[in-house]
């Protein structure tokens, strides 16, 4: 290292490219979390279906689902739901998981069950709802969709598994009215068990 002396700008220096190599190093392990989960997301979220009963659909990914996140995909623009390929899911995908914060998840079973509830679902409502579950649980924190410090302190000073055990139950009852509905009932009941 080129600073000899022990001076307060080399200190900053020093301190600025820990920062840099803790930054870098929890952005490796984020995508390295992400990786392991997305594959569980997209076993079920398969290709294009165009169904009257639902809307257009490739991997899961809606048209206003890209729009929010079209910024991270080739040229930052929206394409046709069909053309839509597997790597543009993971990358849209991904920008959410970033969004809600789930690198910060301790608990890989958690991050995954909260990702394919998101990816299943709307995410700021899942949010919402995890954030409903926690203040059941002896916490005091704003409904507001947002997993920032509060809520993600609130779920680490929670039985982990316990809390993945209320998020499967809340998601099983919100989609209680599908259950009976094909095509969507082998489907929901596969990704819950």
């Amino acid at each position: 290292m080129f600073c000899v002396k022990k001076t307060t700008m080399c200190r900053g220096l020093w301190y600025f490219l820990s920062a840099q190599k803790v930054q870098e190093k929890f952005n490796e392990l984020n995508q390295s979390k992400f990786n392991s989960v997305i594959g569980y997301s997209f076993n079920f979220e398969g290709g294009y279906t165009n169904r009257k009963e639902d809307r257009e659909t490739n991997y899961g990914i809606t048209m206003p689902f890209m729009e929010e996140y079209k910024h991270v995909l080739p040229e930052g623009k929206s394409k046709p739901i069909k053309e839509l390929t597997k790597e543009d899911a993971r990358l849209l995908y991904k920008a959410q998981w970033d969004k809600y914060n789930l690198g910060y998840i301790r608990n890989k079973e958690l991050a995954l069950v909260l990702n394919d509830y998101m990816i299943n679902s709307y995410a700021r409502d899942v949010a919402r709802r995890v954030q409903g579950i926690l203040n059941k649980n002896g916490h005091n924190l704003k409904i507001d969709g947002v997993f920032g410090e509060k809520t993600l302190n609130a779920i680490h000073n929670t039985n982990e598994e316990w809390l993945v055990e209320q998020v499967l139950i809340d998601r099983l009852k919100r989609y209680q009215y599908t259950l009976d509905r094909e095509p969507y009932k082998k489907n929901l009941y596969n990704r819950m068990d």
